[in-house]
């Protein structure tokens, strides 16, 4: 019997801080499936530090040999124009997309595939009429709505887009809420933990105070509060950033560390005291359940976070406040004993959203839609 084709319409590149879009297609392949993952499109006018990823991509559309991962996932970096202007929308429709389709296609094993699409784009629209898929799984993990950089029409297409498909998967509450009046199908499938990896340096009452937070990931403006970082460093609290910062504002006290691999990431969060989780509240948050959020329960560290949306049912886990006062205030208030029951908890739970649960939920989703 020949392998399922799967193909992936993510929203960020392969070597991109591991996180769900990957690990779901490298445990597909696991699964017996044929996976093709496809690189993020372009969905906004490029700026003068995309130079560089432009170029990338130039290079590698001009490749013969497509980059393969360990895991046999065949890996296609598209080269289309922003789907931003309706001229740019049709020179891709009449030549760039179906390029594109083309070059997905020759990865196939059958005469036709499963689509799997992270953003609601004119392009993905678009490869859904090229590519002609037996079904259509939206994997929505973000609001939007919310998120100023897509085009004016981005609702309209992601209803389009909800309507279409077989079937759709959320991976919060709030997403849930907001998509289940349009959709078919709809389930919560929460982002999974590699236990085993971040959970290997746990010690029980191993810190005694706070004063040396982490956090990993990039420092978008418009998801993480750079004033509360700031705030937390003028106080006396020592931050590491381990990722990219897209803001100016960063204090000069905050340490910034370059981006590392997922296998070295726990060895690098045990040298600290906890985690935080600075992210603001917004419209936009309200739809994002972090990739991360499991990985650091796993950890046992003691975790710092705003009162974010999708943070709240786990409130009595965290250190948390409704100011940057009360934050600072529960941080300096922090004792082992308090946290001993919580962190095992917090373990507990990680366990529980293992990457095979995730794909065998999601494997679920893709057999019966």
């Amino acid at each position: 019997m020949k392998k399922k084709d799967i193909v992936i319409l993510a929203n960020i590149e392969w070597l991109f801080l591991k996180q769900r879009h990957q690990n779901l297609a490298e445990n597909l392949v696991d699964f017996g499936y044929n996976v093709v993952f496809v690189e993020s499109a372009a969905k906004r006018n490029p700026q003068i530090a995309d130079i560089p990823r432009i170029f990338s991509r130039l290079l590698k559309s001009v490749k013969t040999q497509t980059p393969h991962s360990d895991a046999a996932v065949n890996v296609v970096s598209p080269f289309v124009l922003p789907s931003t202007f309706k001229i740019n929308r049709l020179f891709n429709k009449l030549f760039f997309v179906k390029k594109l389709a083309s070059k997905i296609s020759s990865y196939f094993k059958n005469d036709e595939c499963i689509l799997i699409i992270y953003a609601p784009t004119s392009t993905n629209l678009q490869l859904i009429d090229f590519l002609k898929p037996s079904k259509v799984i939206y994997d929505c993990v973000s609001n939007f709505e919310a998120f100023k950089e897509m085009p004016a029409d981005t609702v309209q297409i992601e209803n389009q887009l909800i309507k279409e498909a077989n079937a759709v998967v959320v991976d919060c509450e709030f997403l849930l809420q907001k998509h289940t009046a349009l959709s078919k199908t709809i389930k919560i499938i929460e982002p999974a933990v590699d236990f085993k990896l971040f959970n290997r340096f746990f010690k029980p009452q191993s810190r005694t105070k706070l004063r040396k937070l982490i956090y990993y990931g990039q420092v978008d403006p418009l998801k993480i509060d750079i004033n509360l970082l700031n705030f937390l460093a003028e106080k006396g609290i020592l931050i590491t950033i381990v990722g990219g910062v897209k803001s100016t504002d960063i204090s000069n006290l905050i340490e910034i560390l370059p981006v590392v691999k997922s296998d070295q990431l726990p060895e690098i969060i045990n040298k600290f005291d906890a985690i935080i989780l600075p992210y603001n509240v917004n419209e936009y948050t309200n739809g994002i359940i972090p990739a991360k959020f499991y990985e650091c329960f796993a950890t046992g560290l003691p975790i710092v976070a705003t009162k974010m949306y999708n943070f709240l049912r786990y409130e009595n886990l965290l250190i948390t406040g409704n100011t940057y006062d009360e934050i600072l205030e529960q941080i300096n208030l922090f004792t082992i004993s308090s946290d001993t029951e919580h962190a095992l908890e917090r373990i507990k739970i990680a366990q529980n959203n293992s990457w095979q649960k995730f794909t065998e939920n999601f494997s679920d989703v893709i057999e019966t839609a």
